[in-house]
């Protein structure tokens, strides 16, 4: 009996062998192609549970991938709940015009967002029911949350938020706090929903922007506070962190059912955490776009090669561009459909 695409994603966390390689699928990656299949804008399906219940589907028509997930790579859900204003666009991912951390005299009127009442939240729970609904029994329904960090940044301004770690790192702290307190009911909301996992966006938590004992103080602590009440809600904890620095050690240290990543030896990290699944790591950004399907074809067999056949997702290391070829998404599934022969 051909397996399910559930049972390949519960296959590879359990480090059995699957029949092929099960293939992830990142936030909203070639939407260009979606939406023309659709005939609509990207403004027309964002903002409806069952606008992105039904991209995310025609997604799977389309690519061949194993999973569907809600949101997409939007950095602003959880801030908008927290009271932030955004502005919508047609053709892309909304963006921030208010912040609502100005000053530290705002915090006071900070207040934990109800999941299911504040910002776009009940609408991302509601577009994970519909799709748990569809698919759920078949193939892993992921939800996305940005970290802790990330959602402070947004509500604050990521450059001014930066300089309070240095200058004044007790304000910095407080927001986090708040942060996480809303991430944590966020993540039980859509526990609520039966999904197979959450999906934590940690970028930030690279080199770039701190040394070890700072990206500790200021991120790692918070995630792992988030990392573990997914734990306990019973679902699956995929960390994301596509940065060109990652501190990896922090993100295994986190204890994730699944790491995605870009930048990494798979090879390497499978002996440093042989009990973490790995999912990745076919370059995105340069392979995806400006590659032929031979390169990504190459790539993607050199990812099964080291990653395969126990504990590894062939996926990308981040969202495939909005515009990518069709042809070159295609090939991922193509690679994965051959299985683990290489």
């Amino acid at each position: 009996m051909v397996e399910t695409s559930m049972e390949r994603f519960e296959k590879a966390i359990r480090f059995e062998e699957t029949e092929r390689p099960p293939l992830g699928y990142l936030f909203f990656g070639g939407g260009k192609w979606v939406l023309s299949e659709l005939g609509v804008n990207f403004d027309d399906v964002y903002y409806s549970a069952g606008g992105i219940a039904k991209a995310q589907m025609t997604a799977k028509e389309l690519f061949g991938h194993d999973n569907v997930m809600s949101p997409w790579g939007c950095l602003t859900v959880e801030a908008e709940a927290f009271g932030c204003k955004i502005q919508r666009k047609r053709d892309g991912y909304p963006q921030i015009v208010e912040r609502v951390v100005k000053s530290e005299n705002d915090l006071k009127n900070l207040s934990i967002p109800d999941p299911y009442k504040n910002g776009r939240i009940p609408l991302v729970l509601d577009s994970l029911k519909i799709l748990g609904n569809r698919v759920g029994k078949h193939a892993p329904v992921i939800g996305m949350i940005c970290s802790p960090f990330i959602v402070a940044s947004e509500m604050r301004g990521l450059q001014e938020f930066l300089l309070d770690t240095f200058q004044k790192p007790d304000f910095a702290l407080e927001v986090l706090e708040i942060a996480t307190a809303g991430c944590v009911e966020y993540v039980k909301a859509m526990a609520e929903q039966g999904i197979f996992a959450v999906m934590v966006e940690n970028a930030y938590m690279n080199r770039t922007f701190f040394n070890l004992q700072d990206c500790r103080k200021f991120i790692f602590n918070h995630t792992k506070e988030l990392v573990e009440e997914i734990k306990k809600c019973g679902v699956c904890v995929i960390e994301h962190n596509c940065a060109k620095q990652p501190y990896l050690e922090m993100e295994l240290e986190l204890r994730p059912e699944i790491l995605n990543f870009a930048v990494g030896n798979i090879s390497d990290i499978k002996r440093r955490a042989p009990n973490v699944c790995l999912m990745g790591n076919v370059d995105h950004a340069n392979t995806m776009l400006n590659g032929t399907e031979l390169d990504i074809y190459k790539e993607a067999k050199s990812c099964l090669e080291e990653g395969g056949p126990e504990g590894f997702i062939l996926s990308t290391g981040c969202e495939i561009p909005f515009d990518a070829p069709l042809d070159n998404i295609r090939m991922l599934y193509n690679v994965a459909c051959e299985g683990w022969r290489v």
